[in-house]
């Protein structure tokens, strides 16, 4: 062994010549024999990389390289007292040159290709167990693997008391074509010789595996673990989170990108319902893909921009179907889907609005004040309402939206028979908070209309609840129809009776309705299965 163990961090100064990547191959030092050789390069500020260097069989870990760079496509590097340099190919493929141990004459090579990264893919799947090595070492092993181009790839973590953790490590895969889906893992001894092995077959969510080190052979337990929790960073971006989710079925699959109410959690909850996460168990069941985006606290624009940025990052993954890709949103997440599917529709296959309201705020407040049934005070109640909602829209001064605020509560509680359960001023301090909040203003005045009147080419299905307490659920949907017809929009409304916003029975909340989810993925089935795929105009 030449190094004490190694994972560096590297800073090389590359360029716009080399994108960030995996490298596997192997590395030599005159006098001893070939060992394994992992250098994972990542893009950071001032077109310089950072990166990881690995050798388990070299014995390097954690070991700083010293004088890195790139000078044209002239790669170079040292560490531990040995200098790396070597030639990147011009398709930035491959890295090949010499080593050479404090400046010797003798040289070793080195070589490495660019390799799918693993744990990095979505679609991976990953198993975990313990290993018993010798009489008393205990190792936790976690196995990745995907499926990338037709062949297996894998990458391995370590971790144990008494050795340095190896994590992500890239090994080689064979398939046992006599067994039938049984995969053979080989990858470098810590202690050289004979590489270690591992036999496992990569289905449910436990599977026996042989684990052999020289003549010692044990069958261990692998169990399956969660890797569907994604993060989304870039430049200058917000950090996104969310949840990708694949049927335990061959790829690629039809895809549900599920957008939740706002405010409303991963799961989607309003007013204890699950949304989100009870279609997604639904649509997996049907084979499909799932992934629904976490921002709570996001507003609006957040939302779309955010739903554009997680659209590109899913249309990379060869696990999925881009022929068969549905957008479902629920509320405030179904005009995020309207509007995206309107303005980059190119790349939908289908579009489900759930709970969606047919008007802007302003226009669906109206409707509940023409709908009170008391003439003598709906006309003037109505006339509040106009005043206080232009005024606080185009900016006018305090005084003035302060006392259009202060006529408006007074007509809406006398129009719904209101009793007052807090102090006058506090709603008008309140109404003053939400005259300058963007993402009031933003409600009050965008009309989903608009988006559904601009989808071209593309199947949608709005489904509504008729007990709906958020807004008058029939009217939004007739509202909705309506534009969709004068507009030549493949549209199909369906009304379920004695649902509310959450698309639950409303005596019984809690459980999205069976009657909601039979509908959606019947629908969706047969859009994107049992049709041909939409091709853009």
């Amino acid at each position: 062994m030449i190094l004490p163990g190694l994972t560096v961090l590297l800073a090389v100064s590359i360029g716009a010549l080399c994108p960030d990547g995996l490298w596997v191959g192997a590395w030599t030092v005159p006098g001893q024999p070939s060992m394994d050789f992992v250098l994972t390069l990542q893009n950071s500020s001032d077109h310089h990389f950072t990166g990881r260097v690995e050798s388990v069989a070299g014995g390097l870990h954690q070991a700083m390289l010293e004088d890195a760079s790139l000078q044209g496509s002239v790669v170079t590097f040292k560490v531990g007292g040995v200098d790396f340099r070597g030639t990147l190919d011009d398709m930035c493929q491959t890295i090949a040159g010499t080593t050479r141990i404090n400046g010797s004459k003798n040289p070793g090579v080195f070589h490495a290709a660019r390799r799918h990264a693993v744990r990095q893919d979505p679609s991976r799947v990953s198993y975990r167990g313990e290993i018993l090595i010798g009489e008393t070492e205990i190792v936790d092993l976690a196995v990745h693997l995907v499926k990338h181009d037709g062949r297996w790839l894998a990458e391995v973590d370590q971790t144990s008391s008494m050795n340095s953790p190896i994590e992500g490590y890239p090994v080689d895969v064979r398939t046992d074509v006599e067994s039938d889906g049984i995969l053979l893992l080989e990858f470098p001894s810590r202690q050289g010789g004979t590489p270690v092995s591992l036999a496992l077959e990569p289905i449910g969510a436990t599977t026996k595996a042989l684990w052999t080190t020289g003549r010692d052979q044990h069958i261990i337990t692998l169990t399956r673990t969660d890797t569907s929790l994604q993060t989304l960073e870039a430049p200058g971006e917000p950090m996104l989170s969310g949840r990708l989710v694949f049927p335990d079925t061959d790829g690629p699959h039809p895809l549900v990108f599920l957008i939740g109410e706002v405010g409303a959690d991963l799961d989607g909850i309003v007013a204890g319902t699950p949304v989100m996460e009870s279609l997604a168990s639904v649509f997996g069941e049907q084979g499909f893909a799932t992934f629904r985006m976490h921002l709570p606290e996001a507003g609006f624009k957040e939302r779309v921009r955010a739903t554009r940025r997680w659209m590109d990052w899913l249309q990379a993954n060869e696990a999925i179907d881009l022929r068969k890709l549905a957008l479902v949103g629920h509320g405030g997440g179904a005009s995020i889907v309207a509007r995206y599917a309107a303005t980059f529709g190119d790349n939908v296959s289908a579009v489900v609005l759930l709970s969606l309201p047919g008007k802007s705020g302003r226009l669906l407040m109206e409707d509940l004040i023409l709908a009170a049934g008391q003439p003598n005070e709906t006309q003037q109640a109505l006339a509040a309402w106009r005043t206080f909602i232009d005024f606080a829209m185009h900016d006018a001064n305090e005084k003035a939206i302060r006392i259009a605020a202060t006529e408006w509560i007074a007509h809406r509680r006398a129009l719904f028979g209101e009793e007052q359960v807090s102090a006058a001023a506090d709603e008008i301090d309140a109404l003053m908070l939400l005259a300058v909040d963007p993402e009031w203003r933003l409600h009050m005045g965008m009309d989903p209309r608009m988006s559904i009147a601009r989808i071209r080419g593309i199947p949608v299905l709005a489904l509504q609840g008729d007990r709906d307490a958020t807004f008058d659920g029939p009217n939004s949907l007739t509202a909705l129809t309506e534009i969709a017809s004068q507009r030549g929009v493949d549209f199909k409304p369906r009304l379920i009776p004695g649902l509310d916003h959450s698309l639950a029975i409303a005596e019984t909340p809690n459980e999205v309705a069976a009657s909601a989810r039979e509908a959606l993925t019947t629908w969706l089935v047969d859009q994107l299965q049992m049709t041909p795929p939409r091709v853009s105009p």
